[in-house]
């Protein structure tokens, strides 16, 4: 069982601002979730198997390579570039030598 004293260290914790109006609430409401909680805990699982119970499978497709424009082409619309990469300021605050990428 959860205490009010509990309930409200948790709340501390959480940082969220409890009224004594909503304290009886929550405890009623965590006391459920306790209980479903032992309830799924209590169930046997001796001689079921759980691994895949929906015989869900990943589906995959191959990779397909294809052609790129070439970096030039690529570049022609860059306000600027160095090296063969785009510039960018850092953070848009940046000068000349900060620009990078």
């Amino acid at each position: 069982m959860v205490t009010k004293e509990e309930l409200m260290d948790l709340a501390t914790l959480s940082k969220l601002n409890i009224s004594d109006g909503e304290t009886e609430k929550l405890l009623k409401d965590m006391e459920e979730i306790i209980k479903f909680a032992d309830t799924i805990n209590s169930a046997s699982s001796e001689g079921v198997a759980f691994d895949n119970i929906n015989e869900l499978q990943n589906v995959y497709r191959e990779d397909d390579i294809i052609e790129s424009y070439p970096q030039s082409e690529i570049l022609n619309n860059a306000k600027t570039q160095e090296d063969g990469f785009f510039c960018i300021s850092n953070r848009g605050q940046g000068k000349k030598e900060d620009l990078a990428f």
